[in-house]
């Protein structure tokens, strides 16, 4: 019956198999009727429809299996709700991360986090939305090996408190990016083309969607624009945004 029910959500053979892989406990000691379906009527009731249950099942199927409604589930979404999201906003974000309301302690590992981003300056609207911007930020970075050292590492390159929330608030990806692989390396790419750590520090705070592209993207683009003679101390590097056809015609 389970299997069953399991396509009725919109699975087909190959996603039950590797839900159930993820979990085996789903087709054992949990109750289809005390305890799976009530849960998925609870995510419909959020707003979620069929196919949009199943992504979120196949994601992290312990949701529905292991974790309280009374107890673990529902407290998390008010406390989403709480923090000023509606329930489509909270369905979004669980969407994005289910683990968020499952293996997440409010007390020890979402609240702290929280705290953290309005420490920063950041009001409850800007927490919210960058929550449901890049949920992981809360339910999978680590605040002391991720989130403070980043933190750090921005101001030590010169932004004060506004910009440091600023730039999380517009690209809290930013917050998964390794620092020694990703971040730190495209801010060398920077200085070793001329670029002052002040000049760093006004691009990324006005236009941090810089970091997400590729280095490889970085330097080619550095390069051109440099051999063409229109690098001045004043680029915002908007030209990253450009698509390869436009920025190469």
């Amino acid at each position: 019956p389970k299997v069953q029910w399991l396509k009725e959500l919109g699975m087909d053979d190959s996603q039950v198999a590797k839900t159930i892989t993820k979990f085996p406990q789903l087709m054992g000691s949990c109750s289809l009727e005390g305890n799976l379906k009530p849960k998925v009527r609870w995510l419909r009731e959020l707003g979620m429809d069929g196919s949009q249950v199943a992504k979120t099942i196949m994601k992290f199927p312990q949701l529905i299996g292991s974790y309280s409604l009374k107890e673990n589930l529902k407290p998390k979404v008010q406390w989403l709700k709480e923090l000023g999201m509606d329930d489509s906003q909270v369905a979004k974000t669980i969407m994005k991360s289910p683990q968020l309301i499952g293996s997440c302690s409010l007390k020890e590992n979402l609240k702290p986090k929280v705290q953290w981003l309005k420490e920063l300056g950041m009001n409850d609207e800007q927490v919210a939305k960058t929550i449901m911007k890049f949920p992981q930020l809360i339910s999978s970075c680590s605040l002391e090996e991720n989130l403070t050292p980043k933190e750090q590492w921005l101001k030590e390159l010169g932004m004060n408190d506004e910009q440091v929330a600023k730039t999380i608030a517009c690209l809290p990806s930013l917050l998964g990016f390794s620092l020694e692989t990703n971040l730190k390396l495209k801010v060398e790419t920077l200085r070793d083309y001329d670029f002052t750590d002040n000049h760093i520090v006004q691009v990324i705070s006005s236009f941090p969607q810089l970091v997400s592209y590729s280095a490889k993207r970085l330097e080619h683009r550095l390069c051109v624009v440099k051999a063409s003679g229109l690098l001045t101390d004043q680029s915002s590097l908007s030209f990253m945004k450009l698509t390869d056809a436009k920025f190469n015609a």
